[in-house]
């Protein structure tokens, strides 16, 4: 019973610690801090594009997006669990020079490695 708290609890810090980076990424529009979370295949939803891309694909798209929304801010709203713990997730709003963007992202942990499989930017009108 001990080790499985041990092991509830230790997978829980490390989800908080991938997602605190994901978030200060989010933050700084920092596209390289988000894109060693990429997994190899994202489904990426941002404005008029919706794909499932490749890692390098989905880097450029990111960097596309923040260079034409410059971030002032992201706030977090939701992070939780979800299919059995073998997974997470993130919503919150990215405040740009251009409006706000309410963001969606889907992590999935694989060989013990977190990856982020999907990133949506939704235009809050």
């Amino acid at each position: 019973m001990n080790l499985l708290l041990s092991v509830v609890f230790s997978l829980a810090s490390f989800f908080q610690t991938i997602t605190t980076d994901i978030t200060r990424s989010l933050n700084e529009g920092n596209t390289v801090g988000l894109s060693s979370f990429l997994d190899a295949q994202v489904e990426v939803s941002i404005a008029d594009f919706e794909a499932t891309v490749s890692k390098a694909e989905a880097i450029a798209q990111l960097k596309k997006f923040f260079v034409k929304n410059p971030v002032k801010s992201f706030t977090q709203a939701h992070q939780g669990n979800s299919k059995g713990n073998d997974s997470t997730y993130i919503i919150g709003n990215l405040n740009t020079q251009n409006g706000i963007f309410r963001v969606y992202i889907y992590i999935k942990i694989d060989a013990g490695k977190l990856f982020i499989q999907e990133i949506r930017f939704d235009n809050e009108k």
